[in-house]
């Protein structure tokens, strides 16, 4: 039998500079959560040299002391990754073997150097119940 993956997107207001979003919770009495799939989203911004905006997926046992990397991070062109595209999806690389324990949460970690005006962001996962 397979799994069959819940969808969800969770959108933010411009966060300004840089902020922890909170994206799910695996209950504590269960079984944990696994992330199959993310991908991240913004509507326009005004990106460059110094104008640099990555999101990073995250887990841990409290939104602001989340620090095990779920993701790789998703940068700007200049900063070794493909340039945003408005209203265009891009892709996470998930790493192998890390899914939340039961009682973590899993957090998008915004960070943005300059003046990137996103406007608004979305983060979109795939995830199934248990770990993988």
């Amino acid at each position: 039998m397979g799994y069959k993956p819940q969808n969800q997107t969770i959108s933010f207001a411009d966060p300004t500079l840089d902020a922890r979003v909170p994206l799910a919770y695996a209950p504590a009495d269960g079984g944990g959560l696994s992330v199959v799939a993310a991908r991240a989203m913004v509507p326009a911004l005004a990106q460059g040299d110094t104008n640099v905006i990555s999101f990073q997926l995250v887990k841990g046992s409290t939104v602001a002391g989340a620090a095990t990397a779920v993701t790789a991070p998703l940068h700007n062109g200049n900063t070794g990754g493909a340039a945003w595209v408005a209203n265009t999806p891009r892709e996470f690389t998930m790493i192998a073997g890390v899914s939340l324990d039961p009682g973590e949460w899993l957090v998008a970690v915004y960070d943005e150097t300059g003046t990137v005006a996103p406007t608004n962001g979305f983060i979109n996962i795939d995830t199934v119940a248990g770990k993988r």
